[in-house]
């Protein structure tokens, strides 16, 4: 009886809530927005998103890149707890490796260490020995073994930290700091965790050169395009110091 009680009032829940708002494409929005008496309202500052007023009194919001998905509100007190909460009910974004991991990346400089140490007590569990001196080769190694193994998912802030931690020691005239970097394209912005130069104010994707769409080109590679390919952050895209 319990169960089915608990049941009922989830269902009630997503009842409600699927009531307060409904999730549109991007090209229907540019319509409802276009077609409608709308008003436009604010810029919504974490996402840099769009909110209009419709004639009905529900509100639109929009993200940066219109062709993504956008959503419809119908009151404003939901509207005010999602902009509070810096989240918007996108399944398909809060899929994200960072909206399933959001605690532990936004604590990641204070994890570092210790998920370096799960990183390496794994592979030694699982007979394959480390070297008391990291080098590429080793770090490659271990990349491949997560890959063989289909651990690269459980094992990838272990790895990013691991891989990180080794070009900030070996590329010291850079001057690179742990950050994550925000891309406001979409209502709940893309996370990916970054290299940052201070002194040149620019950023090296190491999440990206790692697990993107290139794939993995080796981390002797990636080292050398961290020196030579920094980015200058665009006005939709905000650098996040840790501890700052």
């Amino acid at each position: 009886m319990k169960l089915l009680f608990f049941q009922i009032l989830l269902f009630m829940s997503i009842e409600l809530n699927q009531k307060n708002y409904k999730v549109i494409v991007g090209y229907k929005a540019i319509e409802l927005r276009d077609e409608n008496s709308t008003a436009f309202i604010e810029i919504i500052e974490f996402n840099k998103c769009q909110v209009y007023k419709l004639k009905d009194s529900s509100y639109l919001v929009m993200p940066v890149n219109p062709f993504y998905n956008s959503i419809i509100i119908y009151k404003k007190s939901t509207l005010e707890k999602f902009v509070k909460n810096e989240t918007f009910p996108i399944e398909s974004e809060l899929s994200s490796f960072y909206y399933k991991n959001k605690q532990k990346i936004d604590k990641f400089i204070d994890a570092k260490e210790s998920l370096k140490i799960r990183l390496t007590e794994y592979i030694n569990q699982k007979g394959v020995s480390t070297q008391k001196e990291t080098n590429f080769n080793e770090i490659d190694r271990i990349f491949s073994f997560l890959k063989k193994n289909k651990k690269l998912t459980t094992y990838r802030l272990e790895f990013i930290a691991y891989l990180g931690d080794f070009i900030i020691q070996n590329s010291i005239s850079l001057s690179f700091e742990w950050a994550l970097l925000k891309d406001k394209q979409m209502l709940n912005p893309n996370v990916s965790i970054i290299l940052f130069n201070k002194t040149k104010d620019r950023y090296f994707n190491l999440e990206e050169a790692i697990f993107g769409k290139y794939g993995y080109l080796g981390s002797e590679n990636i080292a050398k395009n961290a020196s030579i390919h920094l980015i200058k952050e665009n006005p939709i895209q905000q650098v996040l110091l840790f501890g700052k």
